[in-house]
């Protein structure tokens, strides 16, 4: 948790529920991104990055992901051989992907990746310093996969191909084998760009269409081949090694949902007439690998709208996180609660983000959900503070909480009522967060939690 800033979700009320899932095919993925090498290979700014980047596509696409940065060769085959064995595990209809950003070069038709630390000097160093680029293929064979797909967006420019006269630009054909896909991020002959910006040019064509709903696997490598030649003015050509896939399957899963009702997992607030309640139960955290899913398109919806906006740090992502689902009980201070809203920041830092209603409240409640520490040393929770708007930005009421910490007891729920006065309604709420003391992160995990929210609109009207 320490390095995420977490704002905790606003979901379940008086009656929980809980959502069964029918999966697609399981999926596995290893990404790999290499950058930091030595001045003898030539240091790349983006592959950590790109990797980043590749694996919250995979994850919004249903895969589940592991992911590994500037890794030296032992590294990398352990990493390979991992995938394998998830492979294995997932079944036999799994499909296993393999994606690897970083220095790669082509000797004598065959290809190589190369690791961070490897001493590359000599003709003869390459089959012992790299590895080579099929090694991977074998480890997802051996696990059974039904499909595996390798994309390698390396090649990138190295001091290397001035040193070993064998080392070619651009990777070799690879021979078809089994249900397999080859992809590479540039042709034969060629080198890779790195790119200008924060991610190369094909890792952020990929990922924009890792994600499009129901685009086939083909179909998708032709538009990154066309997003990338048109980015690069026709310098950079992405392409197949190999396929021979058995067909032209989505890339991305559709998961469908169906809900059963379940005994409440929170004693709600006493509720007035024409309170409205919102419930993220339904919301399908539990199918990805990290247990969360963006929080936007589910809080446009329901008896309750809301919008978020002002979103601080920038970049940050808020997310309902399936807390009982990631953590399996081991947290440092889990709760009996599931969905809950988060925002998920790149540090340990305050943070907050602002939720507007559709129609002016009374009153809005929210409940922080029970809490209980799994440590013998104790817990520091954050300070926050939650603060209602006017349609004007003026602060209409607020509650918060000091910096706190809580050795061996439980932390009971609570429920915090912001409300309006008589003449103007809550149009917004603002919730920060703060787990410092002074200028130095202390709290073991980042932002207020919230398990469920009630609204009493103005005069009794709708909210939805």
């Amino acid at each position: 948790m320490g390095a995420l800033v977490r704002f905790w979700h606003i979901a379940a009320l008086a009656v929980a529920l809980s959502s069964s899932i029918a999966r697609a095919e399981p999926r596995v993925a290893l990404v790999i991104g290499n950058s930091q090498y030595d001045d003898r290979l030539g240091a790349l700014a983006n592959p950590a990055r790109d990797a980043d980047l590749i694996a919250a596509s995979l994850k919004k696409s249903g895969f589940e992901v592991e992911r590994v940065t500037d890794a030296d060769r032992r590294t990398m085959f352990r990493a390979m051989a991992r995938l394998g064995q998830r492979a294995r595990a997932a079944g036999s209809n799994a499909t296993a992907l393999f994606y690897y950003a970083g220095h790669g070069l082509q000797s004598k038709t065959v290809n190589y990746l190369v690791p961070v630390g490897a001493q590359i000097e000599s003709e003869a160093d390459i089959q012992i310093e790299s590895i080579p680029a099929d090694s991977v293929l074998d480890y997802m064979e051996e696990g059974g996969a039904a499909n595996s797909i390798v994309i390698l967006d390396s090649c990138r420019n190295t001091p290397v191909v001035r040193r070993v006269r064998s080392v070619r630009a651009g990777f070799a054909p690879i021979e078809k084998r089994g249900s397999a896909l080859i992809a590479v991020s540039t042709s034969q002959g060629e080198y890779a760009l790195d790119g200008d910006g924060e991610n190369s040019p094909y890792a952020t064509a990929l990922a924009r269409e890792m994600v499009v709903p129901g685009e086939g696997i083909l179909d998708m490598f032709l538009n990154v081949r066309k997003a990338v030649l048109a980015e690069t003015r026709g310098a950079q050509e992405p392409t197949e090694l190999s396929n021979s896939l058995r067909e032209n399957f989505p890339f991305t899963v559709k998961v469908e949902v169906t809900v059963t009702a379940q005994q409440p997992t929170i004693a709600a607030p006493a509720l007035a007439p024409g309170t409205l309640a919102r419930d993220f139960s339904t919301v399908p955290t539990g199918t990805s690998s990290d247990g969360t899913v963006m929080a936007g398109p589910y809080l446009r919806d329901g008896p309750v709208l809301m919008q978020l906006r002002d979103v601080s740090p920038s970049g940050s992502e808020v997310v309902f996180i399936n807390n009982r689902a990631l953590y399996e009980g081991k947290a440092v201070a889990p709760t009996i609660s599931q969905n809950m809203l988060t925002m998920r920041s790149t540090g340990n830092v305050a943070a907050s983000f602002t939720l507007t209603l559709a129609v002016p409240a009374e009153k809005v409640s929210f409940m922080i959900p029970r809490m209980f520490p799994e440590t013998p040393s104790g817990i520091t929770f954050p300070a926050w503070k939650a603060t209602a708007l006017s349609a004007g930005g003026s602060e209409l009421d607020t509650r918060s909480r000091a910096l706190g910490r809580r050795f061996g007891t439980d932390i009971e729920r609570e429920v915090v009522t912001l409300r309006a006065p008589a003449f103007e309604g809550i149009s917004a709420i603002r919730f920060e967060s703060d787990p410092r003391l002074g200028t130095t992160p202390f709290a073991a995990f980042s932002a207020i939690l919230i398990e469920g929210v009630w609204v009493e609109p103005m005069n009794g009207k709708p909210g939805g």
